[in-house]
């Protein structure tokens, strides 16, 4: 369903991919699909052992078999998307495309969110033309220029690129989608309080020779942020900010926290255990992707109680935390050079700017330009 065809692509290449395990949500496709089918039927009892979901597991993705399952209305929003697009066309563009169809869906149309939506959408658009353009020619001569108009992409030997190159044309990839979801972000709440990935970029202490990814950067900013909002300090040791965290969990009398309350155990408040907490951030620190029922957990559990932060959207943030945690953990994996994957995460700033300058630019033409 999401092989290698359907993740390629230029602007978006390997985006559903990425965004899937970046989730952390969903183990397979098969989960993803179940799912979805839960959300869709609001049936919480669909499990794995459906007579569809083991087809798709042993002979993989059926047209068919899906619209059938999931109902007529799935195929007459599968065949308007797919009006004037030649099969063979549809790659990772096109998920976004219907991606951000149904969060236009969700979110409406108020505001400057009447720009934003075309905005997006002109972006598949642009990927849509190039791949009409060139889908099956040998000729790669186009693609360095695509690559530096719209991802700044200064250099690239498509023939035989080198780490450095691919490093670079990887993040710069992602760093302006991360970009794009804090400009929504931004345009939907009309706040920059949740743009925090400038936050949570990657650093590289040459006296460990060791990289600190982002889940640990962010992990820092919480910290820090925490002490500044509760003591008046800088900083604070970790053990503290653990049991804060822990004092709000057995504070807090939602079930699936599986704390003990309180009320019963009012002496845990002084000297909580943090052990397993400690252990649980060390590993995200150490670059192990958070999910979003952790973010509600242990971080945003310090301002707001558990069921309140349920469907938050300003949290998918992490999503692209993790996202940039991954494929920093995968350039390292390579052999890029700690120095050089800390030094390209640097220019984030840039493409908050880049972002915001075509955004600008579009809202007073409605077309998008470099």
């Amino acid at each position: 369903m999401l092989d290698e065809y359907t993740n390629a692509g230029l602007l978006f290449n390997q985006f559903p991919k990425l965004l899937l395990t970046s989730t952390k949500a969903v183990k397979s496709e098969s989960d993803l699909l179940v799912k979805m089918a839960r959300i869709v039927r609001q049936d919480e009892s669909i499990t794995h052992d459906h007579q569809f979901f083991r087809n798709f597991r042993n002979e993989g993705f059926n047209d068919e078999s899906f619209f059938q399952y999931f109902g007529a209305e799935w195929r007459e929003k599968f065949e308007h998307f797919s009006e004037g697009v030649e099969p063979a066309h549809t790659y990772a563009w096109f998920h976004v495309k219907t991606t951000i169809a149904a969060f236009k869906n969700g979110f409406g149309s108020a505001g400057e969110l009447k720009y934003f939506w075309p905005f997006i959408d002109a972006h598949t658009e642009v990927e849509h033309q190039f791949v009409k353009e060139n889908y099956g020619s040998d000729d790669l001569s186009n693609i360095p220029p695509y690559l530096k108009k719209w991802l700044l992409v200064e250099r690239i030997n498509l023939s035989e690129p080198s780490l450095e190159e691919g490093a670079t044309y990887l993040i710069h990839m992602v760093m302006y989608w991360g970009a794009l979801f804090e400009l929504f972000l931004e345009t939907d709440t009309n706040s920059t309080e949740h743009s925090i990935l400038d936050l949570c970029l990657p650093s590289y202490d040459s006296k460990k020779e060791m990289l600190s990814p982002s889940t640990e950067a962010v992990l820092i900013a919480v910290k820090k942020g925490w002490a500044k909002k509760q003591y008046a300090q800088s900083d604070m040791k970790w053990k503290k900010l653990y049991q804060d965290i822990k004092c709000a969990q057995m504070k807090d009398p939602h079930k699936d926290l599986n704390e003990p309350l309180v009320e019963e155990f009012p002496q845990m408040l002084v000297d909580p255990d943090v052990d397993g907490m400690k252990k649980r951030f060390d590993r995200w620190r150490n670059g192990e992707l958070i999910s979003l029922v952790d973010v509600r957990k242990y971080i945003t559990i310090l301002n707001a109680p558990f069921s309140a932060t349920e469907g938050n959207v300003t949290l998918d943030i992490f999503i692209f935390i993790n996202m940039f945690t991954l494929v920093q953990k995968e350039l390292n994996r390579a052999g890029v050079a700690h120095q050089e994957i800390a030094d390209t995460f640097a220019k984030y700033p840039d493409f908050k700017g880049l972002v915001k300058d075509r955004f600008e630019r579009f809202k007073e033409t409605g077309v998008l330009s470099s």
